[in-house]
């Protein structure tokens, strides 16, 4: 019965559609060529870089622990950069082992994949991108023995990966021949740390910008909420001798540091850091 099945004429005609069917079967997906992955690729896409981000002029550092791709673009990173900071894609210029980065080369084959600590890399700010908050900076100085300084931030940059936060800087005249002494206002993320990793914590930094021109003198530092010019909430922070001919920073407070985001202001989402400085005397380089 089985002999006489086989030479059936159906039998025969299954057997051909049979075949036929599996010549035109494709490969299984691990079999198939087109479908495998260079090994080279599949290291480029897993991976993972840890940068620090550097001054090319002061060496101070301005982002930490920026999470990068080996697939990434320079121009890439620099959208990254922007978005962790007040730093512009337009004002990007960055440096590697003193080798200017182009935007359209690959992380991967810039940076060595193996490494125990962050890579560095060197960032020229041509044209850094001023918040909104930086950009209300108030000064009062008319030569007379006390000058005020005003400046309004942004809360939104305590969210960001920066260390610093810096207003632009500003010229103080105190008399006596102290004429247009420059100074620039900061904030220090504390426990040299970013704003975002402490949670909004930080110091206030006044520096004197010009030695030479040294002034002693009495700093009252303020932090204040306000809204309509009405002040909701206010800590004041003073250092009541300061010469700063000999170190040209004045970092307040002395203790603990300050939760800047508790002056916070809700409709604009602004807080101010506002600074007296009142001139006692001036400090000649031979009396040091």
């Amino acid at each position: 019965r089985l002999a006489l099945s086989l030479q059936h004429p159906r039998f025969h005609s299954f057997l051909l559609l049979a075949i036929r069917m599996c010549r035109l079967a494709p490969l299984p997906i691990s079999e198939s060529p087109l479908s495998t992955t260079s090994p080279r690729v599949q290291r480029e896409q897993t991976f993972k870089l840890q940068l620090q981000i550097n001054s090319a002029c002061s060496g101070e550092v301005l982002l930490q622990n920026v999470a990068a791709e080996g697939t990434w673009t320079v121009r890439r990173l620099k959208l990254q950069i922007a978005s962790d900071s007040c730093i512009s894609f337009a004002g990007q210029i960055l440096l590697f082992a003193g080798r200017l980065l182009a935007d359209n080369e690959v992380l991967s084959t810039l940076l060595p994949q193996a490494s125990e600590y962050p890579h560095v890399l060197m960032l020229v700010r041509s044209q850094p991108k001023a918040s909104a908050g930086s950009r209300q900076l108030t000064v009062v100085s008319n030569g007379g023995p006390v000058s005020c300084v005003r400046w309004r931030v942004e809360a939104q940059n305590l969210r960001r990966k920066e260390m610093t936060l810096t207003s632009p800087m500003f010229e103080l005249n105190f008399g006596d021949g102290l004429d247009k002494v420059p100074f620039k206002l900061s904030l220090l993320a504390s426990d040299d740390r970013s704003f975002a990793k402490s949670k909004g914590r930080g110091f206030i930094q006044l520096k004197c910008l010009n030695g030479e021109a040294a002034t002693c003198a009495g700093v009252l530092a303020r932090v204040s909420s306000s809204s309509d010019g009405v002040i909701a909430k206010q800590e004041a922070y003073v250092d009541h001798e300061y010469c700063f001919a000999t170190n040209a920073a004045l970092k307040l407070p002395r203790g603990s540091s300050i939760d800047f985001g508790v002056f916070a202001d809700r409709p604009s989402s602004t807080f101010e850091v506002a600074v007296e400085i009142v001139h006692l005397c001036k400090v000649e380089m031979e009396d040091l």
